[in-house]
């Protein structure tokens, strides 16, 4: 065999064993599926990470992710069967090897406009990137993100794109990153905003905000004194904030909306008390078409402090401080958990307060991430699902 021969054939070895290691790094992903049971109106799983440490669990519409205590972040995506699918899981690719120091998602599907399902992570070496389905469709995407090279070998990970440098400057190693709605807001240490959108650039330097809201119509502020604060984004300049009031209450622990684009509107109150906008149900859990944020007391059997309310467009779910979660809203993919326990019947929607949801891990939730038709739950340090994810 001559020499040409024997350098082609070697070549061809070399870039196999490099592709081999490369899928390998990206597809291994540490997790793994503690135990898994599917049928008609419960579609359930359990994922373990092992001897990894789980650090943050967040959900776009139709996929999970997960950050790890070193750094390495790995989501997986909805399969047809309403099951998870841990060989489809995949390592979120940062570039040159670099590691996550936090995750953000909230992104959430909307029909009145379609502006990408996307989360982003602040890394280690002070990058800021997102990954997402049709991220391309972010505001204002050209400007923000670094123009993507030629993607490289590592075709099984999960591509990121990163923010410029300029931006990331004025971002100034944000502590807290807003993704929905098609934007990429961020809060300062400072609690300052800033928003690199040009329909949002109105906003930037709004001081004492704790988080946002944005839509179509109001972008909404929850400023660190609980005060809400919504913008009507009609018209041209000289926008006013209006202080919201919900039956009385001006200052919520906690505020969370899809109301301002979608269906609804809920609030934890300085007392603990859940309330919501609770609108007239059509098909899945959609509310009139009014953009109204009034809200009104939700009585639940569980009467400790609610600690966490989350939203999609699909269904709702509270954490209590008892530890308990329930969860309202459609069911058609099993994602309010057993139809056997609680208050669920076999019926594709149930409203408020819904089923106590029934967990087989044991131990202190420490955060929920539902989305279009599923909902996760970090529990120790395993990730619990329900639904078609």
């Amino acid at each position: 065999m001559s020499k040409h021969h024997l350098k082609s054939k070697f070549e061809v070895i070399s870039h196999a064993v490099i592709l081999f290691i490369t899928v390998y790094c990206f597809t291994n992903t540490d997790l793994a599926v503690a135990s898994s049971t599917t049928s008609k109106m419960n579609n359930h799983i359990i994922i373990s990470a092992g001897d990894k440490v789980i650090k943050k669990l967040i959900a776009l519409n139709d996929s999970a992710c997960v950050l790890l205590v070193d750094g390495k972040i790995y989501c997986w995506d909805n399969k047809t069967t309403g099951r998870v699918d841990l060989e489809k899981t995949s390592r979120v690719d940062l570039a040159n090897n670099a590691l996550a120091e936090e995750i953000y998602g909230t992104s959430v599907d909307m029909d009145e406009f379609d502006t990408g399902y996307h989360a982003c992570a602040t890394l280690k070496n002070n990058d800021i990137r997102c990954w997402g389905n049709n991220i391309e469709d972010i505001f204002d995407f050209d400007t923000i993100f670094e123009q993507p090279t030629r993607p490289d070998i590592t075709t099984s990970g999960i591509a990121s794109f990163k923010i410029n440098q300029q931006i990331t400057k004025k971002m100034n190693s944000p502590k807290k990153i807003i993704t929905n709605a098609g934007v990429v807001c961020s809060i300062t240490r400072e609690n300052k905003l800033f928003c690199p959108h040009e329909h949002l650039v109105f906003l930037n330097g709004e001081k004492d905000i704790e988080s946002a809201v944005f839509g179509e119509i109001l972008a909404c502020l929850h400023k660190t004194s609980k005060e809400v604060e919504c913008y009507d984004m009609r018209g041209e300049a000289n926008k006013k904030p209006v202080t919201l009031s919900f039956n009385g209450e001006l200052v919520p622990k906690q505020f969370a909306s899809r109301i301002i684009y979608s269906w609804g509107t809920c609030i934890i109150n300085s007392k603990g008390q859940l309330a919501c906008w609770d609108g007239e149900h059509i098909g899945d859990i959609n509310f009139s078409y009014i953009y109204n944020i009034e809200t009104k007391k939700m009585i639940m059997q569980d009467k400790s402090a609610s600690i966490d309310i989350q939203l999609t467009d699909t269904h709702a779910c509270v954490l209590q401080a008892s530890n308990s979660v329930y969860c309202w809203g459609n069911n058609e993919s099993g994602q309010l958990g057993s139809t056997t326990e609680g208050l669920v019947k076999n019926t594709p929607y149930s409203s408020f307060p819904g089923n106590k949801m029934k967990f087989n891990t044991k131990g202190k939730i420490k955060s929920i991430a539902i989305g279009h038709g599923f909902s996760c739950f970090h529990i120790g340090n395993s990730i619990e699902c329900f639904g078609k994810i």
